[in-house]
């Protein structure tokens, strides 16, 4: 599944994390996860990670990051 965080004005964090939590929300966790390591949504992954909505692992790289 491929998804854009461009659906709102402002690709901001907080964009991010709405959209991410609905999608975990909707399709529950993901094996791993892949992004374009823009800022905002690194911050959004480490948050849902805090929140514990989100598996570090499924990050598939320490700190976060992304392949």
């Amino acid at each position: 599944m491929t998804l854009d965080f461009e659906l709102r004005k402002h690709r901001d964090t907080r964009a991010a994390y709405h959209l991410l939590k609905r999608v975990l929300t909707t399709y529950g966790r993901p094996i791993c996860l892949v992004t374009d390591q823009y800022r905002a949504t690194l911050k959004a992954i480490q948050q849902l990670i805090k929140d514990n909505q989100l598996d570090k692992k499924a990050t598939n790289v320490p700190n976060i990051a992304i392949i």
